[in-house]
């Protein structure tokens, strides 16, 4: 069974035999016994725990950006610009074209 650990240096990684811990898409459990997929980017090197050959997995770290992040909102758009001394007179489209 493949599972979650944190490695010495505290990184989130995946745990388990050499046969079922691979580069690419692995389904690790979660303390409550729920599964999910994970993306395997890379392998550590393999070594022996009670008995059997077992490997980290390390977990890719790009993910989706997450669908409720707000959008970055839009410049303010200034509806009126003045050019020169007179505060007074506007820049209108209308008048270039």
């Amino acid at each position: 069974m493949v599972t979650f650990r944190k490695n010495k240096s505290g990184e989130w990684v995946v745990f388990g035999p050499v046969s079922e811990v691979v580069v690419g898409k692995v389904w690790a459990t979660r303390k409550d016994g729920r599964r999910r997929p994970v993306d395997v980017t890379g392998l550590g090197r393999p070594f022996s725990a009670n008995g059997e050959m077992c490997v980290y997995g390390y977990i890719g770290t790009s993910r989706p950006p997450a669908e409720d992040a707000p959008a970055p909102a839009p410049a303010p758009v200034q509806e009126e610009m003045s050019y020169g001394e007179d505060s007074s007179s506007s820049y209108d489209a209308a008048d270039v074209y």
